[in-house]
């Protein structure tokens, strides 16, 4: 795996896209939006997101053609004041992007998402863990291996600097593969309608 380099943050992106588009948390964000437009305005935030981690965290990938790629952070220097800034500069290509009624829609599906992110909880932890962002591999590219080299670098990586690290995933299906890791669940965390659930998870290095 090797670092990205900047000039490489537009096709990160769109990659990213194809690779998280159907995740449970994306689906509920767009549910009721035009595809193309919610497949731009996800580009458009998933860009700027990379943007984040690339200027105060780590972004690695795999392969020239990017086949897995990997965003992760300090979780002491993890600012959600910061991430939200660059974000904002999102904001007229997605007013562009999107109908009046799609972005109150969008808006709307947002909050149910977001009551369940809390970027602190691991920050409560009495060490501080490493924070794993995102960690994708290309759809074509599944069941190779490609996933476990990852995972095996991240957690080389990590444990140069700290005993833990922690994620988040909206998925049963990615929580259970998490564990599979190693990762333990520190906390799951329901909406009030039960239909989402997110799993907080730490693995000890």
């Amino acid at each position: 795996m090797r670092k990205m380099k900047e000039n490489e943050l537009g096709k990160i992106a769109d990659q990213m896209v194809d690779i998280f588009f159907d995740e449970v948390d994306v689906s509920i964000v767009t549910v009721g939006i035009n595809p193309d437009t919610a497949k731009k305005i996800i580009r458009e935030n998933l860009y700027k997101d990379m943007e984040y981690f690339y200027k105060y965290g780590e972004v690695f990938i795999t392969g020239d053609d990017i086949s897995g790629i990997v965003a992760l952070i300090d979780g002491k220097k993890f600012s959600l004041f910061k991430k939200t800034l660059l974000s904002l500069k999102s904001n007229k290509i997605i007013t562009e992007a999107a109908t009046k009624d799609e972005l109150k829609l969008l808006n709307s599906n947002a909050k149910k998402v977001q009551k369940l992110h809390s970027f602190n909880w691991y920050k409560k932890r009495s060490n501080v863990p490493y924070y794993l962002a995102h960690i994708g591999v290309d759809r074509n590219k599944r069941g190779m291996g490609i996933c476990r080299e990852m995972m095996d670098f991240v957690f080389d990586y990590t444990k140069k600097y700290n005993s833990e690290l922690a994620l988040e995933t909206f998925s049963d299906k990615n929580a259970s593969m998490y564990e599979h890791f190693g990762f333990e669940v520190a906390a799951t965390v329901e909406s009030e309608d039960k239909c989402i659930k997110q799993y907080r998870m730490v693995k000890t290095l």
